[in-house]
């Protein structure tokens, strides 16, 4: 509701009031959405729904930011505001419509108080894994936003038609629907995971760098190659959490609240920088400067255990 308030917002400060509660919303939906998921399937057969559910949530961020490019010098901010405010007011409705409810579980027996802080805000992996991904987080959101004014560009960029640039920067968004359920998969499946999401992350990364000497067909196998990747990783990061040393189902919620709240955070700010840079130093250094964006938080990953553990604890 506050999104779709937002493009009738009478002045700056109501809308970035709005704005900023559709992403505190946004931020409170996800984490117990994700758990809610994870508890409806067993142990083994979690990976390809979460998976599905956090790539749709990762290309949803994206299509927030690329849409309004595309929307945006058609018919204003305004709509293109008011188009998706209106497209989660519905998806809202249709959840709350199909997913079915869950049985209560009565009042907590009484037992030891929970440990301060909790053992998801103390481990030292998931704060690993939630820094290294900000760069991959931040450069899906820059792609979305800045991908098509750059393309449209003659002087500055590639200056493509319209049509061309919005159907090529599509595909920074549509195959993370696709990876999510596989890296979701993997995870579950193997032990050793972060040299993988090292992997899955960086190569495609550094692919970035070299859009503005690519072609359409090169530019279109970046952005392809970027977005799966992109949707698996956010998916291994979602499902990884109860496997890691320390933590139970349990302490699941809390730990996908704080990685994605170090995502939408660091995210941002990758994003902010985004638009500095091509202020400043225009496209030329733009993609250099993301690829490099998503490949230094890396190291964040050396808090991570080298393999997870092969089993889950209900805690």
């Amino acid at each position: 509701m506050c999104s779709l308030l937002s493009a009738i917002a009478p002045t700056f400060w109501l809308l970035l009031l709005l704005r900023a509660l559709s992403g505190a919303g946004a931020g409170l939906f996800f984490s117990p959405a994700i758990a809610l998921v994870a508890t409806l399937y067993p142990p083994g057969k979690r990976g390809i729904p979460v998976g599905a559910f956090s790539s749709a949530f990762a290309a949803g961020a994206g299509l927030g930011t690329f849409v309004p490019a595309v929307l945006d010098p058609i018919m204003g901010w305004e709509p293109a505001v008011a188009l998706g405010g209106g497209a989660m007011l519905l998806l809202f409705l249709m959840g709350a419509a199909w997913v079915p409810r869950t049985p209560g579980t009565g009042p907590a027996p009484r037992g030891p108080p929970p440990p301060f802080p909790p053992p998801a805000l103390r481990s030292r992996a998931v704060w690993g894994i939630g820094l290294a991904f900000v760069g991959l987080e931040g450069a899906s959101l820059s792609s979305g936003q800045f991908f098509v004014p750059y393309a449209e560009s003659a002087t500055a960029g590639l200056g493509w038609a319209a049509s061309l640039a919005g159907a090529v920067g599509a595909l920074f968004v549509f195959p993370s629907l696709f990876g999510g359920p596989l890296g979701g998969r993997l995870t579950e499946r193997f032990s050793n995971r972060r040299t993988q999401m090292a992997v899955f992350t960086a190569v495609p990364a550094a692919l970035l760098a070299l859009i503005p000497f690519a072609g359409v067909v090169g530019v279109a196998a970046i952005a392809t190659c970027f977005s799966f990747t992109f949707g698996m990783v956010y998916a291994m990061m979602y499902v990884i959490p109860p496997y890691l040393p320390g933590l139970t189902m349990k302490d699941t919620p809390l730990a996908i609240g704080l990685l994605n709240g170090i995502q939408l955070a660091g995210g941002a700010t990758v994003a902010f920088v985004s638009g500095w840079v091509i202020a400043t130093y225009g496209y030329s250094k733009f993609w250099g400067v993301l690829a490099l964006l998503v490949i230094v938080p890396l190291v964040f990953l050396l808090w991570v255990p080298a393999r997870r553990r092969s089993s889950l604890q209900s805690g």
